[in-house]
C-alpha cells in the first residue's frame, strides 16, 4: 500500500487487537507484539473505521470508479 504511510488497515487492526481477541488467533509471520504503548482499539474505534471505509467506497462509486 504505497498510499498508506502506516501500512495496511488489516495490519493495523491486527496489531491493535485486544488480548482476548489475540488468544483466539495464531499469530501470522511478521505480526508485531503489542508494546502496551497504545490502548487496544475500542468498539467505537472499529465502528468509526467501518463508517470511513463505507463512505470512501460510496464516494468511489459516485465517481464511477471500478477495478
Amino acid at each position: 500500500m504505497e498510499f498508506a504511510p502506516f501500512g495496511s488497515l488489516r495490519d493495523y487492526l491486527r496489531q491493535h487487537q485486544t488480548h482476548g481477541d489475540q488468544s483466539d488467533r495464531v499469530p501470522a509471520e511478521g505480526d508485531d507484539v503489542i508494546s502496551g504503548d497504545e490502548p487496544p482499539l475500542t468498539f467505537s474505534d472499529l465502528l468509526s473505521f467501518a463508517v470511513q471505509v463505507a463512505r470512501g467506497l460510496q464516494y468511489l462509486t459516485s465517481r464511477l470508479v471500478s477495478d
